[in-house]
């Protein structure tokens, strides 16, 4: 089976439109159906997209690529008070453990930015692609675009919430329709935007 082939079943399985799986992945329409057809041999960021947008870790998307990933590396798990408190996320300090704040945890997580932290998944707003509990990384290093993931702050709020450009406008959604979405202002701080997703079960 072709990687190609292998997208096309794992959209099908999900039960994705080519469309569906171009918004949750960022990824154009275009795109996807010349990497279904094997006309394109995708990066290490497509992969991790198109792992967003199936809803599978980016671990199984690397394989079906035929891609071997050996390297692992270690960020720690930030409370969400630390980025509320607008507190310096992995600065200097923080790229050695015994200078982590007592009581943080560590997760393995597939080599990223040196900045590069975790968030435990604090409530069901972004349901279903984040249950509450789940671990998501963020990398403060990387530029958010439509359709991505991203920590942002305002004031002392901070939220997990999918990225959105419609013309001049910017917003953010949650996916659980339960919550609002919300019109980015000139006091919303986006701190990073989520490259990983590991799993609880």
């Amino acid at each position: 089976m072709t990687f190609g082939e292998w997208v096309r079943r794992k959209r099908e399985e999900a039960g994705l439109s080519i469309n569906q799986l171009a918004k949750r992945s960022g990824l154009s329409e275009k795109y996807i159906r010349l990497l279904e057809r094997g006309e394109r041999h995708p990066k290490v960021e497509t992969l991790r997209k198109l792992a967003r947008g199936l809803g599978v870790p980016f671990e199984e998307v690397a394989s079906a690529a035929g891609l071997e990933i050996k390297k692992v590396e270690k960020v720690p798990v930030v409370p969400w008070d630390w980025i509320r408190k607008g507190l310096e996320v992995r600065g200097e300090a923080f790229g050695v453990a015994d200078h982590v704040p007592e009581g943080w945890d560590w997760v393995e997580v597939i080599p990223t930015s040196q900045r590069a932290f975790a968030l435990r998944v604090p409530d069901d707003s972004m349901e279903p692609e984040f249950a509450e509990g789940d671990i998501v990384v963020v990398d403060p290093m990387r530029k958010p675009v439509p359709g991505c993931f991203v920590v942002v702050r305002r004031g002392e709020e901070a939220v997990l919430r999918q990225f959105h450009v419609c013309g001049e406008k910017r917003f953010l959604c949650a996916l659980n329709p339960r919550y609002p979405g919300t019109e980015m202002t000139g006091d919303h701080e986006i701190i990073g935007v989520v490259c990983q997703k590991i799993k609880k079960y």
